[in-house]
């Protein structure tokens, strides 16, 4: 699920607030009032956009939805779905992980939406999916609104009897993990039908009939 969200100053915004802080200098040097106006003008925008991101983005709840049967180094769509549940619309909001983003549609009341990015997972069993958040500089671009989405997915190991010990060595070397070997362990790479000379104390007589 997302985070409590953030909101700090775009790049425009940092511009526009040094700006700001000139024209208030200025202003108070030369009492010149159309650079009060102008300063006036700006302190405006940030407390309109800041007090609209805190009441839109109060209402938003998200999380990230994976497709079943997930494999090792197979790229995948990772889905966010973004449910509105406060009284107002919600523009210009988009998913993002890095440089990466896909915008959502206009959020009415009640409403929620799904944004997709393409991610992978690089190790067996469960992976966190970092970088993953939701946000919005809707209305003016001066603010975002940012909050972080928790994302876990399961990789599943291919089966020993579609892959060759090489596939199997080369995926572990390149996880970092140690090689697969016969015997114990501590994860399981597959199953397989009885074979005679299997020592019964290595069966998983939970899968047996």
């Amino acid at each position: 699920g997302a985070r409590p969200g953030v909101i700090r100053p775009t790049r425009a915004g940092a511009r526009a607030a040094a700006l700001g802080a000139l024209t208030l200098f200025g202003a108070l040097v030369s009492g010149n009032n159309l650079l009060y106006l102008v300063y006036g003008l700006l302190s405006a925008a940030f407390i309109v956009s800041w007090a609209w991101l805190r009441a839109c983005a109060h209402g938003l709840a998200a999380r990230a939805e994976f497709p079943e049967g997930l494999r090792l180094g197979s790229r995948f769509a990772l889905r966010l779905r973004v449910l509105n549940t406060g009284p107002r619309a919600v523009r210009g909001l988009q998913a993002s992980r890095g440089a990466e983003a896909a915008a959502f549609p206009a959020l009415a009341p009640a409403e929620e939406a799904r944004a997709a990015l393409e991610a992978e997972l690089p190790w067996r069993g469960v992976n966190d999916v970092g970088g993953l958040a939701v946000e919005t500089a809707f209305p003016f671009g001066l603010l975002r609104w940012s909050s972080r989405v928790a994302a876990q997915g399961c990789d599943l190991p291919r089966p020993l009897a579609g892959a060759s010990r090489e596939e199997l060595e080369s995926i572990a070397e390149t996880s970092g993990l140690e090689k697969p070997r016969r015997g114990s362990g501590d994860e399981l790479y597959g199953a397989r039908p009885y074979q005679a000379g299997d020592e019964a104390r290595l069966m998983n007589w939970k899968l047996t009939l």
